[in-house]
């Protein structure tokens, strides 16, 4: 026993320290490198023939679903770097699980990379795990947000990192637990080419049963009407076990306004205020982006379900901070309470839930949409965002406004890029200081500051504080990574009580840039990685 208690804390003391030397080394001892040379081209794999029965805990649908993810970096002559990124990130989000519903942070989200409608495709796309892997590598025309190959430097960044990078989520190091499982996979498929003759991967895809839903394209896509055939198929196929008067109905919604099928999100167990909602197949809601436009979208949406909600059957609407009940006409839209996000407050979605039994036929609705009548209403005045004013203030301030501009929307030429992480930006007194901490740094650890975020604009921090837990992501317009003043930092500072970190702690003052009250360790939300700048005296 004795020595048995020795050796575990030999290794509890040693474990640290490789982990300090992994993150501070550069050049061919990158620590991404470290589980191998992963830098050859990625192997095509055979989804039909998987050698093993389980990998870890992934048993043989999974590694299915991590051979498509190989195939498609390999597809792109991508590295076999870029197959464990993926099957990481595959892993983190959805356990290899072609998951086809969401949760109340993304109620759209879907597929195994959990993808939301907005910038990653259609339903289809992105529930077909192989299509879902080129838009996360950045190699499908069908993708409109960066994918791995948009991020510069992504081969020399820690896999967690460069996964971030796509994913955004708010700890960088999710998915760093999931990296040794993941290099398992891929070393235990790579030897398993495609079958001789095989013929491509989109055909071994759906030989191998991954696809969801039908192809787009495969169905009629010409409305009647109210009613759209294709739409009524994909809808049947993506909205879960609702009930049929209200599959008909959203039908009919999707139809008339001209909504696509994959952004209404429908039946999902639990988390609803409202067990007799989504729960009970009684629910939809209409996904739009928060822009003008997306709100224009969803005025139309709410306000065609409220003209037609006797053939609809629907029982209320909520829009916009706001509810509408069928049978309280005379009251009109009325205030709710501020939930929180964005999503919570129903300013991305109307939601639409439907009576229990029906007594109208949706196919009776009108066949356009009428006019809204604004009974969505504007911003509420708790959403305001923080203005902008003044030039760049001299000395020492706490980070806030400045220039004149609004948080999250600092035009380019205002901002200037960070040298060693091209993708990143800040004020251009915040970059200097931090060119000369980093010159610093690296003359005591042998490596550049690791840089994960710095500037984030509005539609980011949107994004992050819909998607992250309470607590883990600041309200839209408030976050000081929207005055380009804050900085996620990685190579160690990441962790309390590491080298890096109590470097940071000693020296970081001296260059303007401070570890927050609230970020420091023992605090409900501690973050240690995050850091603001504030100035140097004058």
């Amino acid at each position: 026993m004795g020595k048995s208690t020795a050796a575990v804390a030999v290794l509890i003391l040693l474990v640290p320290l490789l982990v300090i030397l992994i993150a501070t080394a550069g050049g061919a001892c990158d620590p991404a490198h470290a589980g191998g040379d992963d830098s050859e081209s990625g192997k095509q794999v055979d989804p039909d023939d998987i050698p093993v029965d389980s990998v870890g805990p992934y048993g043989k649908d999974q590694l299915r679903i991590a051979a498509l993810i190989m195939n498609a970096a390999a597809d792109a002559d991508l590295s076999e770097r870029a197959q464990v990124i993926g099957v990481m990130a595959g892993i983190g989000e959805s356990a290899l699980t072609n998951i086809d519903y969401g949760d109340d942070a993304g109620p759209d989200s879907r597929g195994v990379f959990q993808q939301r409608a907005q910038g990653w495709g259609t339903l289809e796309e992105r529930m077909d795990p192989y299509t879902a892997a080129t838009g996360f590598f950045g190699t499908g025309d069908h993708a409109e947000a960066p994918g791995l190959v948009d991020i510069d430097g992504w081969e020399d960044m820690e896999l967690t990192l460069a996964i971030n990078k796509v994913q955004r989520n708010a700890d960088p190091y999710h998915y760093e637990e999931f990296e040794d499982v993941a290099r398992d996979i891929v070393d235990a498929l790579k030897d398993v080419p495609l079958a001789q003759g095989g013929g491509d991967t989109a055909t071994t895809l759906h030989a191998a049963g991954q696809g969801s839903l039908d192809a787009p394209g495969s169905v009629s896509t010409t409305a009647q009407g109210n009613y759209d055939d294709s739409i009524y198929d994909q809808l049947e196929k993506s909205l879960g076990p609702v009930k049929p008067h209200v599959l008909e109905a959203t039908t009919v919604i999707a139809t008339v306004t001209d909504h696509s099928p994959g952004d209404i999100g429908g039946y999902r167990e639990g988390g609803s205020r409202d067990p007799n909602g989504h729960p009970a197949g009684l629910a939809v809601d209409f996904m739009v982006p928060l822009t003008d436009e997306g709100k224009s979208a969803g005025d139309a949406i709410a306000q065609y379900a409220i003209d037609n909600a006797e053939h609809l059957n629907v029982k209320y609407v909520i829009w916009y901070q706001r509810i509408y009940n069928v049978d309280r006409p005379d009251e009109g839209w009325r205030d709710m309470e501020d939930r929180g996000s964005d999503t919570q407050n129903h300013l991305d979605h109307p939601h639409i839930s439907f009576e229990q039994e029906a007594t109208g036929d949706p196919r009776d609705a009108d066949d356009a949409p009428s006019l809204p009548d604004g009974g969505g209403g504007g911003q509420p005045p708790e959403c305001e965002e923080d203005g902008g004013g003044g030039n760049v203030p001299p000395g020492e301030n706490e980070p806030g406004p400045w220039g004149g501009h609004e948080n999250g929307r600092i035009p380019d030429d205002a901002l200037k890029t960070i040298p060693w992480a091209s993708d990143e930006s800040l004020r251009a007194d915040a970059v200097d200081q931090l060119i000369e901490m980093n010159n610093a740094f690296r003359d005591e650890f042998g490596t550049d500051l690791g840089i994960t975020d710095a500037y984030r604009t509005y539609a980011e921090q949107e994004y992050l504080y819909e998607t992250k837990p309470d607590g883990m992501a600041a309200k839209p317009g408030t976050s000081n990574h929207g005055w380009a003043l804050a900085v996620d930092f990685g190579t160690g500072i990441n962790q309390f009580g590491t080298p890096q970190h109590e470097w940071m702690r000693e020296n970081a003052g001296r260059y303007g840039w401070k570890h927050p009250d609230w970020a420091q360790q023992g605090q409900k939300n501690a973050e240690a990685w995050h850091w603001e700048f504030y100035g140097v005296k004058e």
